[in-house]
Formats: C-alpha cells, sequence, structure tokens
C-alpha cells in the first residue's frame, strides 16, 4: 500500500510518511532504498512523559483506530515504544485495561529499551 492508501483506509494523517522505493535521503543519490512503505504516529506527549503516559496514548489511539487497523493486512501493524530505562534495575506492567484496548488488533507491540550506565561510584554516565 501507499502512504497516501494508509492514511485514507486509518483516516488519520501520519506523523511521518515514507514510501517504498524511494531513497531515505533525498539528498544522497546513494543512499539506501526503502523497501517497505513507512506510516508514522509519534506520540505528542512530551519528553520526559512517563512510560505508563505513553502506553496509555497508544492504547487509547489503536482503540479508537481498532476497525481500521484490523483492516490492514496481519503483520503489518507495529508499536513501537523507546523508552530510556529510569535507573539500572526498574521495570513495567501492561496493565489488562490497557491490553484489553489493544484486544483484537492484529498488531506487535515493539519495545526498544536504553539502559542507563553507571560509574563505579553508581552514579548516571553522561
Amino acid at each position: 500500500m501507499t502512504t497516501q492508501e494508509i492514511t485514507e483506509r486509518l483516516g488519520r494523517n501520519p506523523t511521518e510518511a515514507f514510501e517504498s522505493g524511494r531513497r531515505m535521503s533525498q539528498r544522497n543519490p546513494h543512499s539506501r532504498v526503502r523497501e517497505e512503505t513507512l506510516w508514522l504516529l509519534e506520540s505528542p506527549l512530551p519528553d520526559g512523559s512517563t512510560l505508563e503516559a505513553q502506553l496509555e496514548w497508544a492504547g487509547e489511539t489503536v482503540a479508537a483506530m481498532r476497525e481500521e487497523l484490523a483492516s490492514l493486512p496481519p503483520g503489518s501493524v507495529d508499536l513501537f515504544i523507546g523508552w530510556a530505562l529510569p535507573s539500572a534495575q526498574t521495570g513495567f506492567t501492561l496493565r489488562r485495561e490497557l491490553l484489553a484496548k489493544l484486544e483484537g488488533v492484529p498488531l506487535d507491540i515493539d519495545f526498544d529499551l536504553y539502559a542507563v550506565r553507571l560509574d563505579a561510584e553508581g552514579d548516571e554516565e553522561v
């Protein structure tokens, strides 16, 4: 599908979109060619928002677009979450209310976790 077709199917404009077959950098004629169309919707929440707030936004957004997302080919939708861990040891819970919002939507959820490095005194390295 083209990004325009995805936009029409979802009834929502993307934050960014890239067509398959186009160069990753329009300024570099030697850059790699995109193998897939990419339609991105980024959270409007400010940097530093809690993981729970971001997950809640994602759940609400997916729930509002459940039928539209379900109409896309299986395996074509990913929910990607990047998160900088606030300390050396931490965790998070996917609450049942959030999971219920995602139920029935054929998507994979990817977490990209960024670990904090500590120095010998246990202070965060910059």
